[in-house]
């Protein structure tokens, strides 16, 4: 984090409310409140990530093996895709110092359990 953001970060954190009037002036604020967004606060697993070629190109496909689908599956599986492709980019940065072509991703649930009625 550079010296302006360390800066800037701090001028915003005690002035929210100040921020958005700036950036909204129509929209009348009642509360404004930070979320934490530092993202390694977060542990997430996705399941397995195969990385393979086909016609000569680069690809992944992610699969996440579940019991019993939840509504939020597909958010997950979704979740899990970005943070791969985030990953992804980040590691070519830090070994090639530039942005690599990220290749794409294809997610697939398997799942294991069968209906509750045939």
């Amino acid at each position: 984090m550079g010296q302006y953001d360390i800066a800037l970060m701090h001028v915003v954190e005690r002035h929210a409310r100040d921020l958005v009037r700036g950036f909204s002036p129509a929209m009348p604020v009642e509360s404004a409140a930070w979320v934490d967004t530092q993202l390694t606060a977060m542990e997430r697993r996705m399941d397995k990530a195969l990385e393979l070629r086909s016609d000569g190109r680069r690809r992944l496909l992610h699969l996440e093996i579940v019991v019993d689908p939840t509504s939020s599956l597909a958010f997950r599986m979704f979740e899990y895709a970005a943070m791969l492709v985030i990953s992804l980019q980040a590691a070519s940065e830090a070994s090639a110092g530039v942005r690599a072509e990220l290749p794409p991703v294809k997610s697939m649930a398997l799942v294991l359990s069968g209906r509750a009625k045939p």
